[in-house]
């Protein structure tokens, strides 16, 4: 650096590359002074000879020359169209050849400005070019001084390479004498190969990677953690139950009912009255069109959905139904207590509770509703009842929008399902609107919606026909005819219809003292 011996581009000195520089400058620049004298001299001559400046590139280049000659043209075309009509001496073509005239001498003035301008380019060329001879004899005396200071600067770098040499063999000489006066030195052989350069982003951590394993790690292990859970509380043994957050309904506060204080079961069997017994027909064949009907039962409502009946607002102030005795040596039917215990062990329970007697055999499907909803499983009864009687018995009153505004469409699942107020059964009571002629078909489809979402659906159908139940569900469903209310025969009559219409799980249940405490209980 004190002797400016700096290197350029491809480890060229800085002197000789700015010399080779001003060189190839100072060949353009003479080339051009050279090409510019030749064009001043063709124009010179072709003004002294007198001939067309159209031969010379520059002039025709030239807008205003351009113009002219257009022009000039114009004016050639137009006395070419007068001399037909009018004689060499008429003033209109003397004018016009005047102006012709004119156009050529303005042509020939502006090529001598053309000229002038390329001799002031010319003395412009010059003075640059004797710039760049100043300079570039400048530079070749330093680039002799550059020149003999590296030669200077190489020698100094030899000796520093032998001197270096040296120093090593006497340091290698030196480690070997050491080693051999001490067995315990250990030669250093440590050199500089290259310096370290710090890099501009950090190796480590890697942010990205480290995230996305972290994020997988804490997935697995979360999913381990919850199928391990499952498993040690026994839920994936659990069948699930999809609810559709449309079915969720709104939870009704329980309200307080005087005739649903728990009484002694002796108390409550002293105050059943006996019922008459009547001697009905013989029902071994399905109710079809055409068959006489069964006779009319006391509590008996007329059977189909949304007929309203004062029976149910009797039997609701005691919360509970009367039947005669049973005999407990019956064979086809079954206590309370031994069905519910059965029904417990199956999953998906599908029931049809029909009652011969109407409104007072629906006790069987409240009870059995609120048994398995205590026993932990989801549990939704549906009111297909004429006279609401559930509806009233599980929510207070029947003043509830329930199936027939979900029929006709104008509420949603979530406001047409209710809590029982006395258990976390659910209800799907009959409505308040008139709904008119309603479809099976649309029933139907509400009742598979609420199967499956539901471990334990029931339909609390009253007193109806195979035909009606077979239009809503399939025979796969478990038809519980209530014992409540009507006799033996009058029970297994209907029990019979329903298996020639294709229920095969069809029984036959009846209420026992237990149970009956356990309803006004509750």
């Amino acid at each position: 650096a004190n002797s400016d011996i700096l290197i350029g581009n491809n480890n060229a000195l800085l002197a000789t590359q700015q010399l080779s520089e001003v060189s190839s400058e100072l060949s353009r620049l003479r080339a051009e002074r050279s090409n510019a004298e030749a064009k001043i001299a063709t124009v010179r001559a072709v003004l002294d000879r007198g001939a067309s400046v159209d031969i010379i590139p520059e002039v025709i280049a030239s807008p205003l020359v351009q113009r002219l000659r257009e022009r000039q043209v114009q004016l050639r075309a137009e006395i070419s169209e007068l001399s037909t009509t009018l004689l060499p001496s008429h003033p209109r073509l003397k004018a016009l050849q005047s102006q012709v005239s004119d156009f050529e001498a303005q042509i020939r003035i502006e090529t001598r400005n053309i000229l002038r301008s390329l001799e002031t380019n010319i003395e412009l060329t010059r003075k640059q070019e004797a710039s760049l001879v100043a300079d570039l004899n400048r530079l070749k005396v330093e680039a002799a001084r550059v020149g003999e200071a590296e030669v200077g600067l190489r020698a100094l770098e030899r000796e520093a390479n032998a001197q270096r040499e040296l120093l090593e063999t006497y340091l290698t000489r030196y480690r070997e004498a050491a080693s051999r006066q001490s067995k315990d030195y250990l030669p250093i052989d440590a050199r500089v190969i290259s310096r370290a350069i710090a890099p501009s982003e950090s190796y480590f951590p890697k942010v990205l990677p480290f995230t996305i394993a972290g994020s997988l790690a804490v997935m697995i292990l979360s999913i381990v953690g919850i199928l391990g859970w499952a498993l040690m509380t026994g839920k994936a043994f659990k069948p699930i139950s999809y609810v559709d957050p449309e079915m969720m309904p709104e939870r009704i506060e329980p309200i307080a009912n005087p005739g649903l204080e728990a009484r002694p079961a002796a108390e409550l069997e002293a105050q059943m009255p006996k019922a008459p017994v009547i001697q009905a027909p013989s029902m071994q064949t399905p109710l079809r069109p055409g068959v006489a009907a069964r006779p009319e039962m006391p509590g008996q409502t007329k059977p189909g959905i949304f007929d309203d009946s004062p029976a149910a607002t009797e039997m609701v102030g005691s919360g509970l139904a009367v039947s005669p005795p049973v005999p407990a040596n019956d064979p086809d039917t079954f206590s309370f207590g031994e069905a519910s215990d059965t029904l417990l062990q199956m999953d998906n329970v599908r029931l049809a509770v029909v009652s011969p007697a109407g409104d007072p055999g629906s006790v069987v499907a409240w009870n059995l509703a609120r048994t398995m909803s205590n026993a932990g499983r989801s549990v939704a009864i549906i009111d297909l009842t004429g006279s609401a009687v559930t509806s009233a018995q599980f929510l207070g009153d029947k003043a509830h929008a329930g199936l027939k505004e979900l029929i006709g469409g104008s509420i949603s699942f979530r406001q047409a399902i209710h809590i029982d107020r006395h258990s976390g059964a659910h209800i799907l009571p009959v409505g308040v609107v008139d709904a008119g002629e309603f479809s099976l078909e649309r029933l139907g489809e509400i009742f598979r919606a609420m199967a499956s979402s539901y471990e334990v659906v029931i339909l609390d159908c009253g007193f109806t026909s195979p035909d009606a139940l077979d239009a809503i569900a399939d025979n796969e469903m478990i038809v519980i005819i209530s014992r409540e209310g009507c006799t033996s025969a009058e029970a297994r009559g209907f029990a019979a219809d329903f298996r020639a219409a294709g229920f095969q799980d069809t029984i036959c249940i009846r209420m026992d003292a237990v149970s009956r405490a356990n309803v006004v209980a509750a």
